[in-house]
């Protein structure tokens, strides 16, 4: 975090790496369906960093993230962002981005003046009652209705239920999130406990950053908007890489005493003056790039029952 014009290069040799590393691991043999989450894997120790230092997180310091690689193929990828985008339509509304914006690290780090200036833009699908005029058609905890979810997302739903590697009971909430601008800050927070104990996070049209933050009587958390966006919210955080078709899951203690989060981003200035908004990965100066948009699909799911 220099301050450099950032080397565009450097970010594609590093996701690339990254990429072909996973599709090493990506395809297990099918077994009998797991009566516990599938234990920590290689592709977890990779994704998952410790910040400050970029350092891999060992099995024994995962609260219980994992991360399955280019989990959709590009053609199942695009059918659901087809649907996302029609249930936002149909049934998204706003929510209040409170002036976020991202932070410059090659003009200023103040969040001030108008070429960091970016609009915070969210729209938001759930069938969870949040006042919205208009709750998605599935319903929500144990009034969820399968049959009322758009058919590729069904299907999606489906093969996560079904997987071998994972012990999950009956869906309990769907919540489809837009972002737009290349600012997808979230605030570290835990979400309800009526959604359930195992929580999936597809990533869609961006590459993301997720941050798991943990307890305030475990670390304090840093508050000013500059200093999280340059150093995290503690020195304890832990970044979970969350590429395009890619899924982050989490349950155990990530899920019920971490909060997930995910920083504002860094606007940077590449060769020829054009400037992209990055995310720093496990350390400030490991960038990855960030699109214009983003589409997280956010499945979580009941214990499972006997």
């Amino acid at each position: 975090a220099s301050g450099k014009p950032w080397n565009s290069r450097v970010f594609q040799r590093r996701s690339m790496s990254f990429a072909s590393f996973a599709n090493l691991f990506a395809k297990t043999p099918n077994v009998v369906r797991a009566a516990a989450h599938r234990a920590f894997n290689r592709i977890d120790f990779e994704a998952v960093r410790k910040v400050p230092t970029g350092a891999n997180a060992k099995p024994q310091e995962n609260p219980g993230i994992r991360v399955e690689a280019r989990y959709v193929t590009p053609q199942q990828a695009d059918n659901l962002v087809m649907e996302a985008r029609a249930l936002a339509q149909e049934y998204g509304f706003e929510t209040a981005g409170h002036g976020l914006s991202v932070k410059s690290q090659a003009v200023k780090t103040d969040g001030q003046g108008g070429d960091n200036k970016r609009e915070f833009y969210s729209r938001r699908v759930t069938g969870r009652q949040e006042g919205q005029p208009k709750p998605a058609p599935w319903g929500y905890a144990s009034s969820f209705q399968l049959s009322a979810v758009p058919p590729h997302l069904q299907a999606y739903i489906n093969s996560l239920k079904s997987s071998p590697h994972y012990s999950l009971g009956a869906p309990r909430d769907i919540t489809i999130n837009y972002r737009k601008n290349g600012v997808f800050q979230l605030d570290p927070h835990i979400d309800p406990l009526d959604d359930g104990p195992s929580v999936f996070i597809l990533g869609l049209l961006s590459d993301v950053v997720v941050t798991f933050v943990p307890p305030e009587d475990v670390a304090p958390r840093r508050r000013d908007p500059v200093a999280v966006a340059t150093s995290s919210w503690t020195d304890q955080d832990l970044d979970a890489l969350c590429q395009q078709r890619s899924v982050v899951c989490f349950s155990g203690d990530a899920r019920y005493s971490w909060g997930h989060a995910i920083r504002s981003g860094l606007e940077v200035e590449e060769a020829g003056g054009q400037c992209s908004v990055v995310d720093w990965w496990g350390r400030p100066d490991f960038l990855l790039r960030r699109t214009n948009e983003r589409i997280s699909i956010v499945v979580a799911f009941g214990g499972p029952v006997g």
